[in-house]
């Protein structure tokens, strides 16, 4: 796999002035969640016609968790969004049945010292990233990282989005590990003023992070 540029992905977006600031500091993914019990819920506070607008180079991500196909569907048509995040423990079988309505397709796995990278095979034909969280009791937005050295035993060619924890004070220290399958860091809690709000300096001095690589 040829070195890229690491993209940046602001998951847990939910208002619209927000969402465009964000854009506006040059992001690559924004990340929108329609889990009803995640303090970052989109549905009742971003509409889809706030997003519609939005410039091509940005991408639209839905985080979903353990969603009935249906809904899943009607909210990325909706929405129109780019990528489906599959973030709880949706199978293979989800995963192809979503593909091949060609929906670009993140799973999510929730990953600790011991997690074993074996589980992963089984979706390597049926999704076009993997992403990897911090293992908590719920489904992200913890704050919390895992161990990065882990990534050492990764053995697929499926490129990886890398979750949990990630912030202005510890990014650099992931992108100098130059792994060439990260595609894209996935920045949430640790960029917020509150949940589902981002501090705009933040994010722009992460932009700038990743820029000046």
């Amino acid at each position: 796999m040829s070195k890229q540029k690491i993209k940046l992905k602001v998951c847990g977006l939910k208002f619209k002035n927000n969402l465009f600031d964000v854009v506006n500091a040059g992001v690559d993914f924004v990340g929108m969640i329609f889990y009803e019990k995640s303090p970052r819920y989109v549905i009742d506070t971003l509409y889809p016609e706030d997003i519609w607008c939005l410039p091509d180079e940005v991408e639209k991500i839905g985080v979903f968790v353990n969603a009935d196909i249906d809904f899943v569907k009607k909210y990325v048509r909706l929405y129109q969004l780019d990528f489906i995040q599959l973030h709880g423990n949706e199978s293979p079988e989800i995963c192809r049945q979503l593909s091949e309505l060609d929906y670009r397709i993140i799973k999510v796995f929730a990953v600790d010292e011991n997690f074993d990278f074996g589980v992963m095979q089984a979706y390597l034909k049926v999704v076009d990233y993997f992403l990897l969280d911090t293992k908590t009791s719920g489904y992200g937005g913890s704050g919390n990282t895992f161990d990065w050295n882990i990534l050492e035993k990764y053995p697929y060619q499926v490129p990886i989005f890398i979750g949990g924890g990630i912030g202005i004070e510890n990014m650099q220290e992931l992108l100098e590990k130059e792994y060439p399958f990260i595609y894209a860091l996935d920045m949430n809690s640790r960029l917020e003023s509150e949940p589902g709000i981002k501090d705009i300096t933040k994010v722009k001095e992460a932009v700038s992070i990743r820029n000046n690589r």
